[in-house]
């Protein structure tokens, strides 16, 4: 088995989590259900997804930002976030009116 390769980015962003002392995801869920578990995750896609459209309206006109490739991660959130709130009311978690 080959050993993950860690960037930068991902070393950073573990470093961040260690020092708030954030509970690893095994930690932090198992208490709860699985729809409990769903509905959390459906909840955080939204938050990170305004967190990024926060961050590309920030970094309009960096030139260290490329727009296409910020434009192609926010779709991509967009998605996620729109297939998780599919999946949650198709469990009856969330009222068919939130895919509106």
């Amino acid at each position: 088995m080959t050993e993950p390769i860690e960037t930068e980015v991902l070393l950073d962003c573990r470093a961040e989590l260690a020092g708030i002392m954030a509970p690893a995801p095994d930690d932090l869920l198992a208490e709860m259900s699985p729809l409990t578990r769903l509905f959390f995750v459906e909840q955080l896609a939204y938050e990170m997804l305004g967190s990024f459209v926060a961050m590309a309206v920030e970094s309009e006109g960096d030139e260290d930002v490329e727009s296409s490739d910020l434009s192609t991660v926010l779709e991509c959130m967009a998605q996620a976030a729109g297939m998780l709130d599919t999946a949650c009311i198709l469990l009856g978690i969330l009222p068919t009116e939130a895919q509106q």
